[in-house]
């Protein structure tokens, strides 16, 4: 399990911490990381971010310790109902 935090400079200009894992699962090297739902979904709220080379894949329900499950569960997320490719 890698992990690591990288600083981004946000909305304000000041800069906040991201949190990005880097997990390989079914032949691909993912990085996963949270942003903030497009302005255009009306839902809103956080998605957990999963993309590699060729795709990427957007989390809408995921526990607030994502970044803590094993590589396996953290990719199992995936395949949950509340999943857009």
């Amino acid at each position: 399990m890698n992990e690591f935090r990288a600083s981004r400079r946000g909305e304000a200009g000041d800069f906040e911490q991201e949190k990005v894992r880097w997990i390989t699962a079914e032949g691909e090297r993912w990085r996963v990381f949270e942003r903030p739902a497009p302005s255009y979904d009306r839902r809103g709220g956080t998605h957990l971010i999963f993309d590699c080379a060729l795709i990427v894949r957007r989390v809408r329900r995921f526990p607030a310790n994502w970044h803590e499950l094993h590589d396996d569960a953290l990719y199992a997320l995936t395949r949950d109902m509340g999943i857009a490719d």
